[in-house]
């Protein structure tokens, strides 16, 4: 472990003391602080000691922190605070993540990836942050897994925070990291697009390749380029085309719809111009590859659709035109109880797919005289829970909307307090770096600070009080939903084992072909 630079128990700016290491790199050393007045914790970034003697450095890293404490989304870690300690180091108070980083979890599931849906959510939330750096002028430069947070909200939704918005362009213009060792140069080579390696001027487009590389590694848990030394990797980066990350994803994942194999190879194009101009077009990007993701396919899936009369329809001279047994030759050998289990567990819009089906079949063989015995109630049952799930849903939005305002009142107040504390921080860094610094003003802006903090306290306090009636509304509400949701899945499961242990001997084509793709969509399809 690093060794410790500052003692523990230090107080940092008069407010924060440090508890513990958390980690140090080339700039400096980054603690787990307390603040004394809010009792929250903060991440507090300290610059090692060779940059204090830099006046213009420092300056330069103070105008620019400035910048990105402006900086207000959900998926950016904010700035606090930041200025220069009592022996004249530059300091950063940030957001705590309590939660691991985006490179932990590619560790943690290699050679595995995550899955398809998962990916596009943490790539969208990432590209929604640097959506909102772009519009503010900040490009980030240095956009990878180790700088990007998870967390689980408290709604059990996974939430991503990135970090370091603003500081990259410090570190390059001024020169501060220069190649110094096989593997050190700054903003990783691996994630470098090839004009910030040349050194040119860049812009957003930068951000965007790294972005490709970030989902490349995410759709493939690889980088797009495997090289023995820095020197191979920068004439990669430089001259060779990745291979489409579709032919790299592991046999067992979900196939990458084309859609997202293009996106990503578009944001890896060399020449800035032929890739995505912009985030929101990567949003939009993801929005599509995001539909696609929702009904993936399977090497061995037939496309689907229903006729007139509502009965599944195939393409003309497939397999399934010709009747069942066709097609059945191509699927993989029938599917055990456990994996029809695993399924409505893990893929849930795949299995309110596999449900509607379900109960449309039933209900066809229920016309036509042929259900098995139990199915009729079973489809009663399933009707009445998910009227149940829709009356539900409907009481959720008043108190989930009534939140989402609470919250960002909430948002709003404490950002405009953090931005005032922040303002006279910096004017009283400045202050503090003259020699003939008068000890009243400083003593002033210390009150004046210390009272911003501790209305912010109070917001803390407030905002959390309101809150918790409207949170605990909604955590009712969705546990009552989410009990009627298992009931409607344990009977969908009972209904789905009936249908196939109960097929009819000579089923008529509309039910053939509704029990074929009962089994596609039970295989992912």
């Amino acid at each position: 472990m690093p060794q410790t630079k500052v003692q523990i128990g230090s107080i940092v700016a008069e407010r924060f003391r440090l508890v513990k290491l958390l980690g140090e790199g080339s700039v400096g050393e980054v603690y787990l602080g307390e603040h004394n007045v809010l009792g929250r914790r903060y991440a507090i970034k300290l610059l090692k000691e060779q940059f204090r003697t830099d006046a213009n450095l420092m300056e330069r890293f103070r105008r620019e922190a400035l910048v990105a404490s402006r900086l207000d989304h959900p998926n950016i870690v904010y700035i606090s605070d930041f200025g220069s300690t009592a022996d004249g180091r530059f300091y950063l108070a940030m957001e705590y993540i309590e939660g691991r980083s985006l490179d932990e979890l590619i560790d943690e599931l290699h050679p595995n990836v995550p899955a398809l849906r998962r990916a596009v959510a943490i790539l969208t939330q990432v590209a929604s942050a640097l959506e909102a750096a772009h519009t503010a002028g900040i490009v980030h430069r240095d956009l990878k897994p180790e700088n990007i947070m998870l967390r689980q909200k408290s709604s059990g939704e996974e939430e991503i925070k990135v970090l370091d918005f603003g500081l990259a362009k410090i570190m390059v213009d001024t020169g501060v990291f220069q190649l110094t060792a096989v593997g050190e140069i700054f903003g990783t080579p691996m994630f470098m697009s090839p004009e910030q390696a040349r050194g040119e001027k860049v812009d957003e487009r930068t951000d965007i390749y790294s972005f490709g590389v970030l989902a490349f590694e995410l759709f493939t848990g690889r980088p797009p380029f495997e090289c023995n030394s820095l020197e191979e990797l920068i004439v990669s980066n430089q001259k060779e085309t990745p291979p489409p990350p579709s032919r790299l994803r592991p046999g067992n994942a979900v196939p990458l719809p084309p859609e997202l194999d293009h996106f990503v190879l578009k944001c890896l194009e060399k020449d800035r111009e032929k890739r995505p101009a912009n985030m929101a077009e990567v949003l939009a990007a993801l929005d599509v590859g995001e539909g696609r993701a929702m009904h993936h396919t399977h090497p061995y899936s037939i496309p689907v659709a229903n006729d007139a009369a509502g009965a599944p329809s195939y393409p003309l001279g497939s397999r399934s035109s010709r009747g069942d047994a066709g097609l059945e030759r191509t699927l993989p050998s029938a599917l055990e109880a456990d994996d029809v289990q695993r399924l409505a567990a893990e893929e849930p819009w795949q299995w309110r797919q596999v449900g509607k089906r379900a109960r449309t079949l039933a209900q066809w063989l229920q016309e036509a005289g042929s259900a098995p015995t139990g199915s009729e109630p079973l489809v009663e049952e399933l009707d009445g829970l998910t009227l149940q799930l829709r009356n539900l849903q409907s009481e959720l939005a008043f108190p989930e909307a009534r939140m989402e305002e609470l919250n960002q009142a909430h948002r709003e107040r404490t950002a405009q307090l953090r931005l005032a504390v922040i303002d006279l921080s910096l004017e009283r860094s400045q202050l503090a770096d003259h020699a003939q610094a008068e000890p009243t003003p400083l003593a002033d802006l210390d009150f004046q600070i210390r009272s911003l903090e501790e209305r912010l306290a109070e917001e803390f306090t407030t905002g959390n009080s309101q809150g918790a009636g409207v949170a605990q509304e909604v955590h009712e509400l969705e546990r009552q939903r989410d009990a009627v949701q298992a009931d409607c899945t344990a009977c969908e499961l009972r209904l789905v084992a009936l249908l196939r242990a109960n097929k009819p001997a000579e089923p008529t084509p509309k039910q053939s072909a509704a029990y074929v793709e009962l089994e596609h969509l039970l295989r992912g399809g």
